[in-house]
């Protein structure tokens, strides 16, 4: 079957895929900033027509017959294709926030709104603006959202926009804006309101003309760009026989010569793209069959959903359901082709293949067993929300539905518009041994950054990996592999909740890179001061090693944190009071006496790119329990477990580095010298000295 060529064109992509959409850079009388413009709805260019042209707007008689209501000439025309006369130079106005819009060819500058009869100046609505051959001052207000489609945009709006006029019902005030939506009365610009809305939202591309360069070459040069961007963001995710494909097309887009006619470069290298398009579609018709893979859905994978960007086939329900692994057997499926280059995919592990149901009057995506309602898909290269994939089409003409990830209802696939972000994937092969090697990234993924900062379980975590890796593939490994990581997570916690009694550590900030201490503070005549929490750079020092001492006949457990050096122990907050989300604001007290200590339930815990442990007030905690946490300095505070502050290595101070030097260094002078028992020093010794809460080995 005869498959549509024409697939994607770079020229339809040049400005809503292939390029960033710019945000406005306002340039000078003498060095402006050159600009595509063109409408958030329709995507249509705003275009200088020296010509002119022709409009007619059509209405009904009193008979109800079609006639002309009114004709008029404009300049300013849309357009759905890129040329030099789509290119604007914008500089400063002369009144703030206003900009000088010039097109880049002519003296033809954007202004105002005239009447239909274009000899007088309009406030009304549906006026269209025109150009005239001086600079005169437009009105800009910008968006920058930070996401969305209204990301970096604008509304334009003339001197007039700053004043209130009547709706076309006469009722309310509202400003007008330019809008190049002209909702079924002609390819001309006109204005609108209100400030916002889908027509009067403009987005821009700049055009990199440089000095010495012409507006064609820049053009030229950016089409060429355009071209080999889109190729070369197909390559990370289409199947590795595709990618010589892709490269060839580049290859050729590169050796096109210069052309001072920008049309006829434009068609030279919208015509090696669409060819390569073709071509990699025309290798995709067998690629998959025969071999089992995995859809990755790009824009889950981009937004880290935390459900997953696999769709796995369910065996509760009668859908797919998201998954965060290619290691779930529930997410491979094997590809069949049929002599027209149409695949079905067949998932071993559900006995079911992707098909379709009929719900009510609605074609449903379902795990299916039956073969005949297996549905049969087409497979090409897709573009959509600036992710750059393989569409999965139900028509053979590349169109219509496709495969997609929901990421609002969750569903792990459903039919939607094959040209919508959530219908771009990337197709990744699946084996037993990749399969596996997922499955152990997973769960190295999991402990693994615990180890560095909880030393003490260090060995419950690495032999649970260790076991994983020593698992045999089946479709069981993902089962047995989230046990044994499961229960290393609960066997560490046992331990930091049973095995601490006694012993020393140093409580790393991971937020700061740095340790707690409790040590004297300093007044402001510089005299020794009243003892409190302080950042130290060395776990060495005694100010910043903690004993945890289990508290007896308790039930529950926990542990109190005492600092030998200064006698004293962690104590609970000053008092109760709590922000407006619930949160304890005030700091931790020092005290001298275990009875006042706070109690506290060590647990692995992870929170910003932290991994360590928490330290709680309560066994069993959440996100929202009262912990521990370093925030400025000095002080502990009692704030949510769920905060990078509360996150802590639990360290060894015998195990922190030991730095060499020579016996001479203890001439210069140095304070803060100490032996291992805490006793200080006029002066280092031989062996091993802490210096300024460094552990330093003096020979």
């Amino acid at each position: 079957m005869k498959k549509s060529l024409l697939i994607l064109s770079v020229l339809g992509l040049a400005a809503t895929q292939a390029m960033a959409v710019d945000r406005l850079t306002v340039g000078t009388a003498d060095a402006p900033s050159y600009y595509l413009i063109y409408a958030n709805r329709g995507t249509a260019y705003l275009t200088y027509n020296p010509e002119g042209q022709d409009i007619e707007i059509m209405g009904k008689d009193e008979a109800g017959n079609d006639v002309v209501k009114q004709a008029f000439n404009t300049k300013l025309v849309r357009s759905n294709s890129i040329s030099t006369a789509a290119v604007w130079a914008i500089s400063e106005g002369t009144d703030e926030g206003s900009l000088v819009i010039k097109s880049a060819e002519h003296d033809a500058y954007l202004t105002g709104f005239f009447n239909r009869d274009n000899d007088e100046t309009s406030y009304e609505l549906d006026a269209y603006a025109n150009t005239v051959d001086e600079a005169t001052d437009v009105y800009y207000k910008e968006f920058v959202n930070g996401t969305g489609d209204y990301c970096y945009s604008f509304s334009l709006f003339s001197a007039q926009g700053y004043e209130s006029v009547a709706n076309e019902d006469g009722e309310g005030t509202h400003n007008i804006f330019y809008t190049l939506d002209a909702s079924n009365q002609g390819d001309f610009c006109t204005n609108w309101y209100p400030a916002g809305d889908g027509g009067n939202i403009w987005w821009l591309v700049k055009v990199p003309v440089e000095p010495g360069v012409s507006i064609v070459d820049a053009l030229c040069s950016m089409a060429t760009e355009t071209a080999i961007t889109n190729l070369e963001n197909f390559k990370a995710n289409v199947p590795a026989s595709i990618v010589p494909v892709l490269e060839t097309g580049i290859s050729q887009i590169q050796g096109l010569p210069a052309d001072a006619d920008y049309d006829a470069f434009s068609e030279k290298v919208n015509e090696l793209y669409t060819s390569t398009i073709a071509a990699c579609n025309a290798g995709l018709m067998n690629v998959f069959g025969g071999k089992t893979w995995a859809f990755k859905n790009l824009r889950r994978a981009d937004k880290n959903i935390a459900t997953g960007a696999y769709p796995a086939a369910s065996t509760v329900n009668t859908l797919f359901i998201p998954s965060t692994t290619v290691a779930d057997p529930f997410t491979s499926f094997t590809a069949t082709v049929d002599d027209e280059g149409g695949y079905t995919f067949y998932n071993e592990a559900s006995k079911t293949y992707i098909g379709t149901v009929v719900e009510g009057e609605k074609n449903v995506c379902a795990p299916v067993t039956s073969a005949d309602n297996a549905q049969t898909f087409y497979a090409c290269l897709k573009v959509g929300g600036g992710y750059y994939g393989i569409g999965l089409c139900v028509s053979d003409e590349y169109e219509g539905q496709g495969l997609n990830m929901d990421t609002s209802v969750g569903n792990g696939m459903v039919y939607y518009n094959v040209n919508d972000a959530g219908s771009i994937w990337q197709i990744i092969e699946v084996s037993q041994e990749a399969m596996k090697a997922d499955i152990v990234e997973m769960v190295e993924n999991a402990l693994s950054p615990y180890i560095p900062n909880v030393t003490c379980v260090a060995p419950i975590l690495t032999k649970a990996i260790e076991d994983v890796k020593a698992l045999p593939y089946s479709a069981e490994m993902l089962t047995k592999a989230n046990a044994l990581r499961d229960d290393a997570i609960a066997d560490a916690n046992e331990y930091l909740a049973t095995q601490l009694n006694g012993k020393v550590f140093a409580l790393k900030y991971l937020r700061g890179n740095n340790y707690v201490a409790v040590a004297p503070g300093v007044t402001e005549d510089g005299e020794e001061g009243d003892l409190n929490y302080q950042h130290v750079e060395n776990a060495a020092n005694p100010d910043a090693q903690f004993t945890f001492i289990a508290i007896e006949d308790n039930d529950e457990g926990g542990y109190y944190v005492y600092n030998a050096a200064t006698d004293t122990y962690f104590g609970p907050q000053q008092a109760e009071e709590v922000d407006a989300n619930g949160n304890l604001l005030d700091t931790l007290t020092i005290v001298t006496d275990a009875e006042d200590a706070q109690d506290l339930y060590p647990t692995l815990y992870t929170f910003g790119g932290y991994y360590g442990i928490a330290l709680p007030f309560i066994p069993g905690a959440d996100a929202t329990t009262p912990s521990i946490n370093m925030n400025g300095n000095p002080g502990l505070h009692a704030y949510m477990n769920g905060d990078a502050g509360s996150i802590w290595g639990l360290l060894d101070p015998e195990e922190t580095s030991i730095e060499e030097i020579g016996v001479d260094a203890s001439k210069p002078a140095v304070v803060g010298i100490y032996d291992l028992s805490g006793r200080r020093l006029s002066k280092p010794v031989k062996g091993i000295n802490i210096i300024n809460g460094k552990k330093v080995l003096v020979k």
